[in-house]
């Protein structure tokens, strides 16, 4: 049995040490479901505040900004109640519909798990071996990830940890774990309450946007608009009808989704905008920093009862088309060559709560000559950050229109590069201007939107060197693509990565590249 535990320490971008996690039961935390049925979110408010208030317990977190829309609640038991007693009397109420145990790690950090799965690598992928180990385990199978090879049980072992040490054990296991739940995501690394209180007349289309300038964005267009280069967004569901979104995408499949019952989120249109929104601005430019590169919009639980599992099995669809470079999409009933493929992932994995499957399904998408682009963090810290910080992906902060970093953005030596990310509070025309569930405009910050810069400008830098590498494009973008970020945040040398992008310079360089094969070849 192979399990990993985080022993590096911030700065570090090798791969874990692999050994047994150590993980205890939280058993005064819990995560608590309202039932599937039709419960009002008031009657179930009601439900809560009587048996909270009654017990003395607090809520530490929930899935929505107002209590009373929530669907869960994390709630952390203050009363002399012993933590059973007191999962047995909200389960007593069958408006609920689950209370879930938490486990804590070695770094003290609380994680809501579906107490009732767990994820499984064998050794021996068969379907054979897979039948019998789970008839040994009494499990039941929900779901086998043939790109991956991971499976997802679900078991009727009353005690979770019991379980796992028993696996540990098991020679023909390669790991397991429990199945963290994201219950709520909606948090600093989108920040999409930001402009969702405020319009700031942000319908107007602005008469120029400074991230765009920043990054001289429009020189750089003259040369390259991303064509030929696809960009998958892994992230929450989309406004994928934005008016400003049509003809961008790749393919729409629902081979795409996997996310289910989601609602539409602002996080991902936004993403989707700054990477190849068609608006047209006020100077005649458009909106997307990449207009011609297409998109492939991969949809994942923000939030709720779907565990981390999930996202590393889109992870691992993906990496299975980086390495065939191509994908059969079923909507079209064709197949679609993919032979130059980003990923943007805007998203965090709570605090230091690794999943070796989310590590392995990265692993396996940067050996397979993709490019993987993802936000650094929202804390204004120092500290380890996944997926940003696993090897062979970029981890980007966010600076402001004067180039100092963000304040919320994370820093540090584990940062790759910079770029345009908005100053925050208030939202106004400081930060991202971009697209709106709902056909709408609006400004957001962070380094979720700093993230899909990088990604469009290596799209741009990629549609200019057709048979280069992964590695050949970023070996250019960080040699010739980048401005000096230090000496606007002396404080901070050396923690906003090797530079904030440029993606003139960086097309220029790309262009000179191109011409210069293109001359080697003719000889």
């Amino acid at each position: 049995m192979i399990a990993p535990i985080d022993n590096r320490p911030s700065g570090s971008k090798t791969p874990l040490e692999y050994r047994p996690r150590n993980y205890v039961i939280a058993k005064d935390t819990f995560l608590v479901v309202k039932s599937s049925t039709d419960l009002e979110s008031d009657e179930f408010e009601s439900i809560l505040f009587r048996k909270i208030s009654s017990q003395e317990v607090g809520v530490i977190a929930t899935d929505k900004d107002d209590f009373s829309n929530a669907n869960l609640l994390l709630i952390q038991n203050e009363s002399d109640l012993e933590g059973d007693a007191l999962k047995d009397e909200l389960e007593s109420d069958n408006q609920i519909e689950l209370v879930t145990p938490s486990l804590i790690n070695e770094y003290g950090d609380i994680s809501p798990v579906d107490p009732r799965k767990i994820i499984v690598s064998l050794t021996t992928n068969s379907a054979v071996e897979r039948s019998r180990f789970a008839r040994d385990y009494d499990l039941n199978l929900v779901w086998h990830d043939y790109n991956g090879g991971e499976s997802l049980y679900r078991h009727k072992e009353p005690k979770l940890l019991e379980l796992l040490e028993k696996l540990n054990d098991d020679d023909r296991v390669l790991f397991a774990e429990p199945d963290i739940l994201d219950y709520i995501d909606v948090d600093e690394d989108d920040l999409d309450y930001v402009s969702d209180l405020e319009n700031n007349a942000a319908e107007k289309i602005p008469s120029f946007l400074w991230n765009h300038e920043l990054i001289e964005l429009t020189e750089a267009n003259k040369l390259s608009k991303g064509k030929g280069v696809i960009i998958a967004v892994v992230d929450a569901l989309s406004d994928l009808n934005h008016p400003d979104l049509q003809g961008v995408f790749l393919s729409t499949s629902d081979q795409l989704n996997f996310a289910k019952e989601l609602s539409m989120r602002n996080h991902g249109t936004r993403i989707l905008g700054i990477i190849a929104g068609q608006t047209r601005l006020k100077n005649g430019k458009v909106l997307g920093i990449s207009p011609k590169a297409k998109i492939l919009p991969l949809a994942i639980h923000p939030a709720g009862l779907e565990g981390y599992s999930i996202r590393a099995k889109a992870i691992n669809f993906l990496a299975a088309i980086a390495r065939r470079k191509r994908w059969y999409d079923a909507s079209q009933q064709r197949e679609l060559k993919i032979s130059r493929l980003i990923v943007n992932c805007s998203w965090k994995l709570k605090t230091t709560r690794n999943l070796i499957a989310m590590e392995e399904a990265f692993k396996r998408l940067v050996n397979a000559g993709a490019i993987v682009v993802c936000s650094a963090g929202n804390k204004n810290i120092e500290q380890v950050h996944f997926p940003s910080d696993y090897p062979g992906c970029l981890s980007i902060a966010a600076v402001q229109s004067n180039n100092s970093k963000n304040s919320s953005s994370n820093y540090g030596y584990n940062i790759d590069l910079s770029a345009p990310g908005g100053d925050g509070f208030p939202s106004d025309s400081g930060d991202i201007w971009s697209l709106k569930k709902g056909g709408k405009y609006g400004y957001a910050a962070g380094t979720s939107f700093a993230a899909p810069h990088v990604s469009a400008t290596i799209a741009l830098i990629w549609s200019l060197m057709p048979d280069a590498s992964a590695q050949q494009v970023l070996q250019l973008l960080r040699e010739y693509g980048l401005d000096d970020i230090n000496r606007y945040n002396s404080n901070l040398e050396g923690k906003l990565g090797e530079g904030r992008v440029n993606a003139k310079r960086a097309v220029e360089a790309a262009s000179r590249w191109n011409s210069l094969r293109r001359l080697r070849s003719s000889r």
